[in-house]
């Protein structure tokens, strides 16, 4: 079948922001699904409860993205807040800025996989999430991050539930920006950090909070692993 598509009906219909999912009144849990569907050349953008995006939503409004695709935008492309969210088998191209918008934002209790995101303008794939909160763990298959202008993986929060071999980031900026455990969780074995090569620089910046400290013993120098 055609795919559904959302953009702006013509050169003088105004600005195109995308798609936002609000929460319910009171305390209620909404969820909705994408499918089959291209967003495209989205000028503006509408404020969820994590980044202002062409496909947002509240963070009590469930989104479910399958086989979607998000072409061109302005701010992030996609940014998942209420746990329980997901997006698989689709891909974000062209989207995010160099200033604070990512082209795919991920809140704690969301899952991102088979999807690539390719050619944002700054950072790729940012997770959000509270530090030392376990409902903030983010599950990550097959993901793969190509082109940043910035750094293609940015885990500044939440905890990473990743599987070896199952982020690809390379010919972003760098790597990756985040901290050790989550590094762990997407790079276990040198066969996975392997898949993290590739970039403008081939590096990976580890980050310490004194409630999060860096702990653990990272080897320098190897010559089939990514430099830390």
């Amino acid at each position: 079948a055609d795919s559904i598509v959302f953009e702006k009906y013509s050169p003088t219909s105004g600005t195109f922001n995308g798609i936002h999912f609000q929460n319910a009144p009171g305390t209620a849990v909404d969820t909705s699904y994408v499918v089959n569907t291209i967003v495209r050349n989205v000028e503006g953008c509408k404020s969820g409860s994590l980044a202002c995006a062409a496909l947002s939503a509240d963070n009590r409004h469930v989104l479910i993205l399958d086989s979607t695709r998000v072409d061109s935008a302005s701010q992030a492309g996609v940014a998942l807040a209420a746990s329980g969210s997901r997006i698989s088998r689709s891909i974000i191209h062209r989207a995010g800025n160099t200033s604070s918008r990512a082209a795919l934002h991920l809140g704690g209790g969301t899952f991102a996989e088979s999807t690539t995101v390719a050619f944002a303008r700054g950072v790729g794939v940012e997770v959000n999430g509270g530090l030392n909160v376990l409902a903030d763990t983010i599950r990550l298959r097959a993901l793969t991050i190509l082109y940043s202008g910035g750094v293609g993986l940015k885990p500044e929060g939440g905890s990473i539930v990743g599987e070896s071999r199952s982020v690809v980031a390379s010919g972003n900026a760098y790597a990756y920006r985040g901290y050790l455990d989550n590094f762990a969780a997407i790079a276990r074995d040198s066969t996975a950090q392997k898949n993290l090569l590739g970039n403008v620089q081939d590096l990976v910046v580890i980050l310490g909070r004194p409630e999060r400290p860096f702990r653990g013993r990272v080897a320098l120098g190897l010559p089939d692993t990514a430099k830390v």
